[in-house]
C-alpha cells in the first residue's frame, strides 16, 4: 500500500473560504458572525446580572430564584462556557442548595437540566440529587399533567397515608397546564439519562397529549382552550419523547421508533400545525414560542419545516429585538428569561438530551434503509479518460489574498494520483478562472509504517441495528490496508474506558480483541 500523500495548491481566490464571512444576502437569515456577536453580547449581559453569591434573581417572584439561576446557567453552558468557569461553579453550588427544598415545577425541571448538563460525563456527583429531584417531580404529576408546584417528600408521604385510608379527592378543574407539563417532561427525560426510571411518567405524558388535542391536532394552554403555537410545540415534543421512553427503546431500534412515530396521524397533524405556525413568525412572535419551536425542531433534527427555514426567520427577529446592552425586551416573561431563551435559540441548544440518538425520524431526502436496492449493472473498468476525484483536506487564508489548499486526488478505482502537474488543475470562482500560483506535489511514494490507536464504542447503543457488527467489519478492513510494520493499540469505551489490546504489530491479535467485544 502506498501511503497517501497530499498536494498543496495556492490561489488568489477561493469562494468556499470567503463565503462564511460575507454579509447575508436579501431573504436570508443573519450571517454567522452576526449571530455570534449577538450571543456574545447576551452572555456578557447575563454575567453582569449574576450576584456575587452566584444566583440570578427573578424580580416578579422570588420563589423562582432557583429556576432563573438554572436557566441562566444553562444558557451559558449551551453557549460553550466551560463548567469550570467561576460563573458556572457558583451557580452549581447555588442550584444544589436551593433545589433540595424546592416545590416549583419549573424550577425543579430547570435544575435537573442544569445539573445534568454541567457534568462533563454521562455520570457524576450530581446524579443522586438529579434522581431525588426527578422523583419529586414525577410524584407531582397527575395523569401526565403538571401544575406549578409538586409535593415535597414529607408532603408526599402524608398524602400517600391519607390515600391509603380513603379515595383521593377529585382533581380541581383547570389545575395544571401544558407549559408546566413540557418543563416537567424535559426534566424527567434528562433525569432518565442519570439513573432515574422515567417510563411511568412518560407513558402518562403520552396519554395526556394523545387525549387532549383539538380537532386540528393542536394543544392549548389547558385542555379545551384553542390551540396555541408554543403549546403545540410542547405537544409534539411530548409525543416524541414518550415514543423514545426506555421500555420502548428496548424493543425497537431508533429507526423503527422514528418510522412508527412519523406514521402516527396525530404526530403528523401536530407537525403540520407546527410547520404552519412557523411560517407566521413576525415582529409580534413571543420569544417563549420561538424557543419552543427551536427546542422541538433541534431535538427531532428538523432543519426545515416543510421547506421553511425556521431558524433564519427566528434569528432575524431575535437580532432585531436585542437591546444595545445585550439583553432581550421584557415582553411577557421578563428580561432575564427572554435573554436566556433567545441565547438557547440562537445556539440551537438541544435540551432533550440524546433524543436524536434513540429516535430517528425518516429522512425523505435519503433512501429508506429498509428497502433493498436493485442490483446495479456490472461496472466496467474505468477508461483512461475517466475523471479523477479531488478531496480537500484543509485550507488556510493566513497569507490572504493567497489561499493555500491541501487536497488528495484519486482515480475512479480509488488509487491515489501522485504525479499530477500544475497544468492538470483549474481553479474557478463564479465560473471565472483564478490563477494557480504554486503547486507542491508529493515527493515520497514508499509505504511507511504508522502508529495507530483505535478507539471504539462498545456501549449499549451499539446493540442497535447491529452497529457493533459493522464496526468489527470496518476495523478488519482498516487493518488489511495498513502498511507492514505498523503498530496498533485498541481502546474500547462504554461507561468506562479500557485498554483492550496494547501496541502490537500482530494485527490478528487486534482482530481477536475486537471480535470479542460485546455491548455493555
Amino acid at each position: 500500500m502506498t501511503t497517501p500523500r497530499r498536494f498543496q495548491i495556492t490561489s488568489l481566490i477561493l469562494t468556499a473560504l470567503l463565503a462564511a464571512s460575507s454579509p447575508a444576502r436579501a431573504g436570508e437569515g443573519p450571517s454567522q458572525p452576526e449571530i455570534d456577536a449577538a450571543i456574545a453580547r447576551g452572555l456578557a449581559f447575563l454575567r453582569d446580572q449574576q450576584s456575587p453569591a452566584g444566583e440570578w434573581s427573578y424580580p416578579f417572584n422570588q420563589s423562582h430564584t432557583l429556576g432563573i439561576t438554572a436557566l441562566a446557567g444553562l444558557a451559558l453552558l449551551e453557549n460553550n462556557v466551560d463548567p469550570s468557569d467561576p460563573a458556572i461553579a457558583k451557580a452549581n453550588e447555588t442550584i444544589k442548595f436551593l433545589a433540595k427544598r424546592s416545590d416549583q415545577t419549573y424550577d425543579l425541571s430547570l435544575a435537573i437540566l442544569f445539573l445534568a448538563r454541567v457534568q462533563k460525563g454521562p455520570t457524576g456527583s450530581n446524579d443522586p440529587l438529579i434522581i431525588r429531584l426527578a422523583k419529586r417531580l414525577a410524584n407531582g404529576g397527575e395523569n401526565g399533567f403538571w401544575t406549578y408546584t409538586v409535593p415535597l417528600e414529607s408532603d408526599q408521604e402524608s398524602r400517600d397515608n391519607r390515600r391509603s385510608s380513603r379515595p383521593p379527592p377529585p382533581r380541581p378543574t383547570g389545575e395544571g397546564d401544558n407549559s408546566n407539563t413540557q418543563f416537567a417532561l424535559l426534566g424527567l427525560w434528562a433525569a432518565g439519562r442519570h439513573g432515574f426510571d422515567p417510563n411511568a411518567s412518560l407513558e402518562a405524558v403520552d396519554h395526556h397529549f394523545r387525549s387532549t388535542p383539538d380537532s386540528n391536532g393542536r394543544w392549548g394552554y389547558v385542555p379545551g382552550e384553542p390551540g396555541r403555537d408554543a403549546m403545540t410545540c410542547a405537544g409534539l415534543m411530548g409525543l416524541a419523547i414518550a415514543a423514545a421512553r426506555p421500555d420502548l427503546a428496548e424493543r425497537q431500534t431508533a429507526r423503527a421508533r422514528g418510522a412508527a412515530l412519523a406514521a402516527d396521524p396525530l404526530f403528523t397533524a401536530a407537525l403540520a400545525s407546527v410547520s404552519k405556525d412557523a411560517r407566521q413568525i413576525n415582529r409580534h412572535s413571543d420569544i417563549y414560542y420561538l424557543w419552543s419551536l427551536e427546542r422541538v425542531s433541534v431535538a427531532l433534527g428538523l432543519r426545515a419545516l416543510d421547506g421553511f427555514d425556521w431558524y433564519a426567520a427566528g434569528a432575524i427577529e431575535l437580532l432585531r429585538r436585542q437591546n444595545p446592552g445585550g439583553s432581550w425586551p421584557h415582553e411577557h416573561w421578563g428580561v432575564l428569561p427572554n435573554t436566556c431563551l433567545s441565547l438557547l435559540f440562537l445556539r440551537k441548544a438541544n435540551l432533550a438530551f440524546e433524543l436524536d440518538r434513540v429516535l430517528k425520524l425518516p429522512d425523505s431526502s435519503k433512501p429508506d434503509p429498509t428497502e433493498v436496492p436493485p442490483e446495479p449493472p456490472p461496472a466496467s473498468p474505468p477508461g483512461p479518460d475517466a475523471e479523477a476525484s479531488v478531496l480537500v483536506t484543509s485550507a488556510s487564508d493566513a497569507a490572504f489574498p493567497e489561499i493555500t489548499v491541501d487536497f488528495e486526488v484519486k482515480r475512479p478505482d480509488g488509487t491515489y494520483i501522485l504525479d499530477a502537474a500544475m497544468d492538470d488543475f483549474r481553479v474557478v470562482e463564479n465560473g471565472l478562472p483564478a490563477p494557480v500560483l504554486r503547486l507542491q506535489a508529493p515527493s515520497a511514494r514508499e509505504a511507511r509504517p504508522i502508529t495507530v490507536v483505535l478507539v471504539v464504542d462498545r456501549s449499549r447503543s451499539m446493540e442497535e441495528e447491529n452497529r457493533l457488527g459493522s464496526l468489527k467489519r470496518a476495523v478488519a478492513t482498516f487493518l488489511d490496508g495498513l502498511p507492514q510494520g505498523s503498530r496498533v493499540a485498541l481502546i474500547a469505551f462504554g461507561s468506562e474506558v479500557n485498554l483492550t489490546s496494547p501496541f502490537t504489530q500482530d494485527f490478528s491479535q487486534v482482530r481477536q480483541a475486537v471480535d470479542a467485544l460485546s455491548p455493555a
